[in-house]
């Protein structure tokens, strides 16, 4: 591999006109083409056109869900003891920074977080139908849940935890973990 290299330095600097006018040329043609690249934001463009997947794609493209951008904020190192209050400081110092800096020309409304209305209806849903969701792991965690012991702790950090700022969110979802 090398001694093609060679080679070509070697021709280059034999015949020094038409290598350079060689570059040149190289060069002009990889600008030209290069500025023929159109750049498409649609994804669906690389999937294979048919009819069902057009359908998929004119629902998925005319969507308000196309006008919104979704920040996951989890902790980096997943196998530590989860802090809430890390994540939510955080979550509260982007939100406040995007709204300083970029509200106004930029950002039309910032939704920080899910609606009372909205975690209800997740929960009464899950809770209608938590015989589908759950496993035989999850039947010996709740019976190891319900012991006495378990019960008093899980009471004292549910109170613990309405004591909070913002227990008047939690009073209606208290976790048993």
């Amino acid at each position: 591999m090398y001694r093609l290299f060679i080679n070509i330095y070697n021709i280059s600097r034999k015949y020094k006109w038409p290598s350079i006018i060689a570059l040149v040329l190289v060069v002009g043609t990889g600008i030209y083409f290069s500025t023929r690249i159109r750049l498409v934001e649609d994804m669906s463009k690389i999937i294979p056109a048919n009819e069902k997947i057009s359908k998929m794609n004119f629902v998925f493209n005319n969507s308000k869900f196309m006008d919104k951008l979704i920040f996951n904020i989890s902790l980096e190192d997943t196998n530590s003891a989860p802090n809430p209050e890390l994540l939510i400081d955080f979550a509260q110092k982007f939100t406040d920074t995007l709204q300083k800096k970029y509200i106004p020309s930029h950002i039309k409304e910032i939704k920080s977080g899910v609606d009372d209305e909205t975690m209800l209806a997740i929960y009464d849903l899950f809770y209608e139908n938590l015989p589908v969701f759950l496993s035989d792991e999850d039947y010996l965690k709740i019976d190891r849940l319900t012991r006495r012991d378990n019960i008093d702790a899980t009471v004292h950090n549910a109170f613990k935890s309405l004591m909070t700022p913002a227990g008047f969110s939690l009073k209606y979802q208290l976790f048993l973990i």
